[in-house]
């Protein structure tokens, strides 16, 4: 099976104003990336590590996103050109929100069961 899989780049007081709106339009199961979570979360939990990847650490560098699936089909379409529309709307009244990019990508369906056995 075929995914769009969306991505929304805000800023974190566009976080929650974002995933509040994609809900109202029936999206659900989103993926919330924030630098600032992360940052705190590795403050609170210290005691269980004595570094952080490099990588990991660059690639959480100023994120602020949203993201979600649907499938790839007529439905899925729409829910992404509603949430595209929605999120014009947004940014056009909410500024402090910050550049409220949406991108859409395709992704193939993977056997997420097995697919880790070959590592």
């Amino acid at each position: 099976m075929k995914w769009i899989e969306a991505h929304i780049d805000t800023s974190p007081a566009g976080l929650e104003p974002a995933a509040d709106m994609l809900s109202t339009l029936g999206i659900e199961g989103l993926v919330i990336e924030d630098e600032g979570d992360f940052r705190r979360f590795l403050e609170e939990n210290r005691q269980y590590w004595d570094y952080v990847d490099e990588a990991l650490d660059r690639s959480m560098a100023g994120k602020c996103r949203i993201t979600f699936y649907a499938e790839e089909n007529e439905e899925g379409f729409g829910k992404a050109a509603a949430a595209r529309i929605a999120i014009a709307e947004l940014k056009k009244n909410h500024p402090e929100y910050g550049q409220l990019l949406m991108t859409v990508d395709g992704v193939e369906d993977a056997d997420w069961e097995n697919n880790w056995k070959v590592f």
